[in-house]
């Protein structure tokens, strides 16, 4: 089995702009899509904070829109990817947001 790291990446939402019902709502659908594929996940993850960049030249740039992570086993990138479906972070269809992912390489 190969690991994966998923990024959950698209324009970045406070969760406090969210009312209580809401928030509820979104925990459930990602409970509910993590359950789904139970057994896949090495590491559920989390969202992430509003990001810093330190860029090697001392310059700035925009930082890249990540909003979480997560660790996948599968046995190849098409089964790693198979899990995406019903993804409540691909539920809009708008283009804005996406899930990456990266297999991870041994050292």
């Amino acid at each position: 089995m190969a690991k994966f790291l998923f990024i959950y990446s698209g324009p970045y939402t406070d969760m406090d702009d969210f009312d209580e019902e809401a928030a509820k709502k979104e925990m459930d659908e990602w409970s509910r899509w993590m359950g789904e594929n139970k057994g896949m996940f090495i590491d559920d993850g989390g969202p992430v904070g509003e990001p810093e960049v330190v860029v090697d030249d001392g310059s700035s740039k925009k930082p890249l829109e990540i909003l979480g992570y997560s660790l996948v086993e599968a046995a190849d990138m098409h089964a790693a990817k198979k899990i995406t479906k019903n993804c409540p972070m691909l539920r809009e269809k708008t283009g804005k947001y996406a899930v990456e992912i990266f297999k991870l390489l041994p050292m």
